[in-house]
């Protein structure tokens, strides 16, 4: 009687020490025209605007996820146990959204978001989860954010230019012209509150290392707090490549192999290692599942997402690759 005691509460434990403290939802913006000026080497291109806004492919990206989300939620009961977890958070008028100040970010969220009931309490910037520039200082406008009186206007006008694109499918202009009217008549409103209210411009760019970690471990932090103010325990940020990139090699994975157990095993699986040495694909989500001390326990890719440069294309792909 005493041994199986013993084992119930050993089980106890480990179903315990296995269950998410919170759980976050990381996403990449879609492909904006900087994307597509480095991919076609076109400097003229990269240097021409300040804070790209997402390229026709981005569009359709974003609305592309949304309606994966949207099948996600609505198909819920089909899947598995994990994705069920998943899309009930998902679900969740309380869970919350956070976004990057960029365009491309702020685009993203209001075009691949709608599903999410959490929209309706608007979208919260947060500056904290703004790209480092990976240009020559001072030559990069990619990452020159936009004040806090220009955001919205700013997204607002990308989202109309993209509305009157004939090269656009009409699924996605007609996606394009529902986000404008949101953002126009308030159903959906960006709460720029955390923006710097300053005319002058702030540049991600010329940020050494120690100063990207701080707004890193701030922006963790954040999201962490918000995800436990919600009955879903979970919190959707929009973000960036390298951005992302840094906090899944950097923090996360380096604060894993201080510790043994479940978050330091993750960071040795195909997907924990992958994480650390290639950027998310564009419009690429990711749940992250954090425990209350903030470390990584599991994480899994939601929607077919893949990686930049082509570990996962498709989700035919996926079970060879956990197989590497």
């Amino acid at each position: 009687m005493f041994q199986v005691v013993i084992l119930f509460f050993c089980c106890f434990l480990s179903a315990a020490s296995m269950t998410p403290d919170v759980t976050l939802y990381l996403i990449r913006h879609g492909e904006s025209r900087q994307n597509v000026a480095i991919r076609n080497f076109d400097i003229g291109a990269m240097f021409r605007e300040q804070d790209h806004g997402l390229s026709l492919r981005g569009a359709e990206q974003c609305v592309h996820l949304a309606s994966r989300l949207e099948s996600m939620m609505r198909n819920a009961r089909d899947r598995e146990e994990e994705c069920k977890t998943d899309a009930k958070r998902l679900s969740d008028p309380t869970t919350r959204i956070f976004s990057s100040s960029l365009t491309r970010a702020v685009e993203t969220s209001i075009l691949a978001l709608t599903p999410l009931p959490g929209i309706r309490h608007g979208v919260q910037l947060m500056p904290d989860a703004r790209e480092r520039a990976s240009c020559v200082p001072g030559l990069s406008y990619d990452c020159v954010a936009l004040p806090r009186g220009q955001v919205a206007s700013r997204a607002l006008a990308e989202l109309e230019n993209l509305s009157a694109e004939e090269e656009l499918p009409k699924h996605v202009t007609h996606a394009c012209k529902e986000a404008c009217q949101a953002l126009a008549d308030g159903s959906i409103q960006l709460d720029v509150s955390r923006v710097p209210a300053a005319s002058s411009r702030w540049i991600s760019s010329i940020e050494v290392d120690s100063s990207v970690d701080e707004r890193i471990e701030r922006l963790v932090r954040d999201l962490r707090e918000q995800a436990r103010s919600s009955d879903s325990r979970a919190a959707v940020c929009v973000g960036h490549s390298m951005l992302f990139l840094r906090l899944f090699k950097r923090h996360w994975a380096k604060a894993a192999k201080l510790h043994r157990g479940a978050s330091a095993d993750f960071f040795r699986s195909p997907l924990g290692r992958t994480l650390q040495t290639h950027a998310l694909a564009n419009c690429a989500i990711i749940a992250v599942d954090l425990d209350k001390d903030g470390r990584v326990v599991h994480a899994r890719l939601l929607c077919d997402s893949g990686f930049r440069d082509g570990i996962i294309d498709s989700a035919k792909d996926v079970a060879a690759w956990k197989k590497s």
